[in-house]
């Protein structure tokens, strides 16, 4: 288990400041939209462990990995790593790509997914849909845990 605790820990170092980028897209939406969300989008966390195998599913230990975050983040039998009210237990720089790149219903409503972010890459600015932002920077933290996980 403490290998796990360095290895979290290196993931951080790598790809916490893309897990704060994220919160920030989302901080204000998931305020206002999930502590009164009755819908599914984290249904299936529990039997899903956090949709972790889907992402990881080459990853050695596995399944020691999974036990690390259960014991480590808080997970119900019943809810996953859902905290009903506060949401998502795990870091978003522990979360699976599938976690970071979903948008609920209410997303789509609101155009939220959409809405334009301006990129500069190499000072030309470029207009970018914000779900293709988000799926660019979750594909980004699960290779990099990928890589981490996968080391000896």
């Amino acid at each position: 288990m403490r290998d796990y605790a360095k290895k979290v820990k290196e993931i951080e170092k790598a790809v916490a400041h893309v897990g704060d980028r994220l919160e920030k897209f989302f901080k204000d939406f998931n305020k206002k939209h999930c502590p009164k969300c009755r819908c599914c989008c984290c249904n299936q966390c529990a039997g899903a462990v956090g949709y972790i195998s889907g992402d990881l599913y080459r990853t050695p230990c596995l399944d020691k990995y999974k036990d690390f975050l259960k014991k480590t983040y808080g997970f119900s039998e019943k809810t996953g790593f859902l905290t009903p009210k506060k949401g998502c237990n795990l870091p978003r720089y522990l979360r699976s790509q599938t976690c970071l790149s979903h948008l609920c219903g209410k997303a789509e409503d609101e155009k939220f997914a959409t809405k334009l972010f301006t990129v500069n890459c190499d000072g030309i600015e470029y207009d970018v849909p914000l779900h293709s932002v988000v799926l660019s920077m979750s594909r980004h933290i699960s290779r990099v845990q990928r890589k981490i996980l996968s080391k000896k």
